[in-house]
């Protein structure tokens, strides 16, 4: 069975994550992967995911995957029940993901039964692409940086809006009309729970339909 929690902020991933993994909090093992948060001029928030993790008694190894090698990140895995991966600068994550094969590890990970938890930033790179990331304020030349390719890791036939607010819906029904795979907008505290494909709408309040 595959597994993928997919949320816009971490109140509803942290909220949802024993559920999703079938563990108890106090026995889950995660892999914290930070590397979307590497090189941002704020990252108090990878400060409030330790908390919450430390304070919920979940054990954890932190991990940033850029500049490992395939075989580091396959060692990373063993015995962990969870891979999250947090919100951040998505160019970068994915830039990072794809030079240093960690996608080839993660693929490897959910076929053997690991779940797969991404809010924000790492909702995006389980989507086909991360196209609706140049609709954000990461897309500048600074933060991009040479990306061009934005192919993602396609876990999931469908893309996802994080943080979405309601001035947003004209954007984003733009974004749609043209996009080759549906929209999915989550506003923060909601989320998306993917067991073999089939999604299950999470969180707070009544899902957005565009």
């Amino acid at each position: 069975m595959s597994t993928l929690l997919l949320t816009s902020d971490s109140k509803v991933l942290h909220n949802s994550l024993a559920g999703a993994v079938g563990k108890p909090e106090k026995e889950l093992k995660a892999l914290f992967m930070i590397t979307a948060s590497m090189g941002i001029p704020d990252r108090a928030y990878v400060a409030r995911h330790r908390e919450v993790m430390q304070d919920r008694g979940i054990a954890f190894e932190e991990y940033d995957c850029e500049g490992k090698s395939l075989e580091e990140h396959r060692a990373a895995f063993e015995g962990q029940d969870v891979l999250i991966v947090i919100g951040g600068n998505p160019f970068h994550l994915l830039e990072a993901v794809r030079v240093s094969r960690f996608d080839q590890a993660v693929y490897e990970f959910i076929d053997r039964g690991g779940v797969y938890s991404g809010g924000s930033a790492g909702a995006y790179i389980a989507c086909p692409d991360i196209g609706i990331s140049e609709l954000s304020h990461w897309n500048t030349p600074e933060y991009r940086g040479g990306l061009s390719d934005l192919t993602a890791m396609d876990l999931v036939p469908f893309y996802i809006k994080a943080h979405y607010l309601p001035e947003q819906e004209e954007e984003m029904r733009a974004f749609a009309e043209k996009a080759a795979y549906p929209l999915r907008v989550l506003k923060d505290g909601q989320g998306l729970l993917v067991r073999d494909g089939n999604v299950e709408f999470i969180g707070e309040g009544e899902e957005v339909i565009l």
